[in-house]
């Protein structure tokens, strides 16, 4: 468990996929009560949140409330952040995603050919003379 709190969002769907803990004990609808400290995860959001708490380790049942507060949870974990997608080059003169070269038009190149996962690609200002070699070296 972490000694510090992280900052709650402001927003309610920035709590989902969140790894949480009650910092109070909490009555569910049907009578059941969930003691302070016990875990979970947040799978919903709307009226409050609806937590999917780990399972008891006494008896092995798992639990979810919904309508949770969010003033009765602690955020132990956030979500793990997707990566930022991955910038091409073009292999001949080196434009990227974010910096395109210009033909004597002033109009901006693209993508021919792109591979994102290599992020390497050859853009249309590029392609006729890469295809020009190509051919002179088959």
């Amino acid at each position: 468990m972490m000694a510090k709190s992280l900052k709650k969002p402001r927003v309610q769907f920035a709590w989902r996929e969140c790894r949480v803990e009650l910092v109070a004990k909490a009555k569910r609808a049907d009578g059941a009560i969930l003691p302070e400290g016990l875990q979970g995860v947040v799978v919903g959001s709307g009226r409050g949140f609806t937590v999917q708490f780990d399972a008891c380790p006494h008896c092995g049942v798992s639990l979810q409330m919904s309508h949770v507060r969010p003033e009765g949870l602690n955020i132990l974990a956030m979500p793990e952040a997707e990566p930022a997608p991955m910038v091409c080059t073009c292999i001949k003169c080196g434009c990227t995603d974010d910096h395109a070269c210009v033909d004597e038009n002033g109009v901006a190149c693209h993508w021919v050919k792109v591979d994102r996962a290599a992020g390497t690609g050859i853009c249309s200002q590029c392609a006729p003379e890469w295809v020009e070699k190509l051919a002179e070296d088959i």
